[in-house]
């Protein structure tokens, strides 16, 4: 989404969203593909169920206060082990379904840390995957998607691509202030600024 200036019209701007992109051919449609995990939960069926076997004891009220407190959404969505496993699955997925395309990836991180920490679970993921390739190289050359078991399918589409698998690299590309506000450019696409920063003298 892109804040459009208006040539002729100073100070004008319209939103130029990704419908419109498309709608101009400008980008091709975005398709989602919803997947849908328990995370590191383990014992029970959800962090709910989990959450009321560990605080049975405390009031209702207690309970509420509790969770209110420590079970944000962003608690679970930047917990370190399900970040790992997601990284883990984001990896082989797009080298299984997207890569082969010759297409980039990104991924939306919810803060700063999380985006960074991605960046290496990803980067530990591809090294895991290359050992394990390399490791079962004599095996995966002798199996065909078809025949191969479930636990081998993913590396048999994965080991074509070994040397392409080698060259991936990941950026942790870090916004500008969301709450600064956007001002339109001299191309007329939105652009954040950001005050000069003030020495010991009291420079800039």
């Amino acid at each position: 989404m892109f804040l459009v200036q208006r040539p002729n019209q100073p100070g004008g701007c319209y939103i130029y969203s990704i419908r419109d992109s498309q709608k101009d051919k400008v980008t091709v449609p975005i398709f989602y593909e919803g997947l849908e995990t328990m995370g590191a939960v383990k014992g029970a069926t959800t962090l709910d169920q989990l959450f009321e076997v560990l605080f049975q004891d405390y009031t209702a009220e207690e309970r509420a206060a509790i969770k209110s407190k420590y079970a944000g959404k962003k608690n679970v969505l930047n917990a370190k082990e399900l970040m790992k496993d997601k990284a883990r699955h984001i990896l082989r997925h797009y080298v299984t379904r997207i890569m082969q395309g010759k297409f980039k990836a990104q991924i939306a991180a919810s803060d700063r840390q999380a985006c960074v920490l991605y960046q290496q679970y990803l980067t530990a993921a591809k090294d895991e995957l290359i050992q394990e390739l390399e490791s079962k190289a004599v095996i995966l050359q002798s199996l065909t998607l078809e025949l191969a078991p479930t636990e081998y399918r993913t590396l048999v589409q994965a080991y074509p691509y070994l040397d392409t698998i080698k060259r991936l690299e990941f950026a942790a590309i870090i916004s500008a202030d969301s709450k600064k506000t956007p001002k339109p450019g001299n191309n007329g696409l939105m652009k954040t600024t950001t005050p000069p920063t003030k020495t010991a003298s009291g420079k800039t």
